[in-house]
């Protein structure tokens, strides 16, 4: 399957803020350390995932689409919504996959907050590589986004582009499941369900 390409992150991360916006998710003014710590909730997430295994069938997930695939049977919104949500849920929620587009969807709604210019700047140097276990790569990233004195705009890229690198060890497409994850949250209801 074709790799998704790297999106324009700014224009994205305005998308998925104001999706965020919708569904509820910055009413009370949520301080920025609770946005963090929700981004390294979502990578712990996925640490768990590791543990058990949890990867995404990306296969099973298009085979399950496969029939909207034909213009006239998505004319019907509401039940390709559907489909779409059971494909998801059966085959990539809660994956290893799963978490780290949401990692990046968060990192991107916070910067979509401050107007975060997320496209341009120096060259991030990283110890992300396979020479690490996966739970080590993670730890280097939360360090590398919490702790230091950069801006938060810079840690926030690079800790993109740590992502980017953590996925290509995988032989993840990232930019693919986040993609999924963001059409995923717009069927979502408020606040998906959750208080924060």
């Amino acid at each position: 399957m074709e790799k998704a390409t790297r999106p324009d992150l700014n224009k994205l991360a305005l998308e998925v803020h104001a999706n965020a916006v919708q569904h509820g998710f910055w009413e009370g003014d949520p301080s920025t350390t609770h946005c963090l710590c929700l981004v390294v909730c979502e990578l712990a997430e996925a640490v768990e995932a590791d543990r058990k295994g949890e990867r995404a069938d990306r296969c099973g997930f298009s085979a399950m689409l496969c029939d909207w695939t034909d213009p006239e049977k998505q004319q019907d919104p509401k039940q390709y919504a559907y489909e779409f949500q059971q494909a998801f849920r059966y085959d990539i929620k809660d994956t290893v996959e799963d978490e780290l587009a949401d990692t990046v969807i968060r990192l991107l709604d916070l910067a979509g907050l401050y107007g975060h210019d997320l496209n341009n700047g120096g060259a991030v140097i990283s110890n992300i590589t396979s020479k690490h276990k996966f739970t080590e790569n993670v730890w280097l990233i939360v360090r590398d986004l919490t702790t230091g004195s950069t801006a938060l705009t810079q840690r926030m890229r690079a800790a993109i582009v740590e992502l980017e690198m953590l996925a290509a060890i995988y032989d993840i497409d990232l930019w693919w499941h986040v993609q999924q994850k963001m059409q995923y949250n717009k069927l979502r209801p408020y606040k998906h369900g959750k208080q924060y």
